[in-house]
């Protein structure tokens, strides 16, 4: 089993956020849909990169990993 590391935890967060800049937008706006949208595309970036579907515990630390970083967006906003 390959295993899902820090790095490829960032690398996949920071690919969907660059990807995805209007639904972070959205997202910083409070509109629904957005973090569905992000979280899902979190998930299936990792699950494509790692060749496997990601466990429960995987995918929580995943949408942690992705919501510290919206909000660490969204409190640096001025």
């Amino acid at each position: 089993m390959v295993a899902m590391t820090q790095e490829s935890l960032q690398s996949v967060i920071e690919g969907i956020l660059a990807a995805h800049e209007l639904e972070v937008e959205r997202w910083l706006a409070r509109e629904p849909g957005a973090w569905g949208f992000l979280a899902g595309k979190a998930v299936i970036s990792m699950r494509l990169k790692l060749g496997r579907r990601l466990v429960d515990n995987e995918r929580r630390i995943m949408w942690s990993t992705l919501w510290a970083s919206l909000q660490s967006i969204d409190a640096g906003r001025t």
